[in-house]
C-alpha cells in the first residue's frame, strides 16, 4: 500500500489556501449581515439605526468577530509562509496564488474602513 505524502510546496499551497479562507469568511458574513439587516428594515441607507436592537445581530456579531481576529493574525502568519516559500523555493513559487490570497486580505482591509463594518460595530 502506497503512502499518501505531500512534498514541501504543496503543502506551503495548501497552508496558503488555508489562509485565504479567514479573510473570505469575514467578507461574507459581514456583507451578508450588511444585507440581511437591510432587506429586514427596509431601508436603502441603514447607517442611522442601531444594528443591536436587531435580533439577527447577535447571530452574526461572533462570526464576524471571530473572522475578523482570525484574518488579522492569520495575516501575518501568511505573510511569514509565503516569505519562506519564496526564499526557499523562489523557481517553484506561485505568483497568482500570492496574488489571490493577498486580494483576499486586500479586501478585508478595505472592508473594515467602509461603512459596513461601522454599521455591524455600531
Amino acid at each position: 500500500m502506497e503512502k499518501f505524502t505531500l512534498n514541501a510546496e504543496k503543502k506551503f499551497k495548501y497552508v496558503t489556501y488555508g489562509l485565504a479562507i479567514s479573510p473570505l469568511i469575514f467578507i461574507i458574513t459581514l456583507i451578508t449581515f450588511y444585507i440581511h439587516a437591510n432587506v429586514i428594515l427596509g431601508y436603502t441607507n441603514i447607517s442611522g439605526i442601531n444594528p443591536d436592537n436587531l435580533f439577527l445581530y447577535y447571530a452574526y456579531q461572533t462570526i464576524i468577530i471571530v473572522s475578523f481576529i482570525l484574518s488579522f493574525f492569520g495575516f501575518f502568519i501568511w505573510l511569514i509562509v509565503n516569505m519562506i516559500w519564496f526564499l526557499k523555493y523562489k523557481p517553484t513559487w506561485n505568483l497568482k496564488l500570492a496574488i489571490f490570497t493577498f486580494s483576499c486580505y486586500l479586501a478585508g482591509s478595505l472592508l473594515v474602513f467602509s461603512k459596513v463594518m461601522e454599521f455591524a460595530l455600531d
